[in-house]
């Protein structure tokens, strides 16, 4: 009896194991696929003039600000994995910043709610 107490606990160790890893996979797509397909062009209409709308603050720092977050530790580590041929190709600088750069001005350096900045 211990014995299948033992493994049932573990199946469901392991089970929580893959679901923690698929819902780190789905948050990785959702960060490329979101980059990908023009998160940054979502506001194209933005008037320097006026202010945002609140509902554009507010999915720009609740939803968009989190994945542009996630696209900086994405492209970080992908740009630390790439580093070695970079290096070797001589284009260190301009790989860290199209894989990290961008993505931190985009998350970082705009005023809330802007997005076509």
């Amino acid at each position: 009896m211990a014995h299948n107490v033992a493994e049932i606990i573990s199946a469901k160790q392991g089970a929580a194991v893959i679901r923690k890893r698929c819902k780190v996979w789905v948050l990785a797509a959702l960060v490329i696929v979101c980059a990908d397909t023009g998160v940054a062009n979502a506001g194209q209409g933005y008037d320097r003039g006026r202010s945002p709308d609140p509902v554009t603050m507010l999915v720009d720092g609740v939803v968009v600000r989190p994945l542009g977050l996630g696209a900086v530790v994405l492209g970080a580590a992908t740009w630390l994995v790439t580093y070695p041929f970079s290096a070797l190709g001589g284009n260190a600088h301009e790989a860290g910043d199209q894989l990290v750069g961008q993505a931190w001005n985009f998350t970082f350096k705009r005023p809330l709610g802007e997005f076509g900045h």
